[in-house]
């Protein structure tokens, strides 16, 4: 299983950890399902998420993030079935979590 791994500067690792699952959250419950995610594709199914102020784990067709927010970072994990979905899930994550911190020009390398 395909793994990558990210530790993003932030002293709001906690709002951005809950902002996120909890908009994914809703996503999975509404079964939303936009025309077009990045790249053109799109976006995996969100199965179940599971989150507090401190982890989140998000379950999506094809793959898990899993989150952990410390006093100074944001902690993720993506594991993918796959080389392509892993790709897919990276720029996935880090597209949404740079939209949700644009303010404080948050960055996911």
């Amino acid at each position: 299983m395909p793994t990558s791994e990210a530790r993003i500067a932030t002293d709001r690792a906690s709002r951005y950890l809950v902002q996120l699952c909890s908009h994914l959250g809703l996503m999975g419950r509404l079964q939303h399902r936009p025309l077009l995610h990045h790249g053109g594709g799109m976006p995996p199914e969100v199965q179940q998420v599971d989150y507090t102020d401190t982890s989140g784990t998000v379950r999506l067709l094809g793959g898990t993030w899993a989150l952990e927010a410390t006093g100074d970072a944001l902690m993720l994990r993506v594991d993918a079935d796959d080389d392509v979905t892993l790709e897919r899930l990276q720029a996935g994550i880090a597209t949404r979590l740079e939209k949700i911190g644009r303010r404080d020009g948050l960055s996911v390398v």
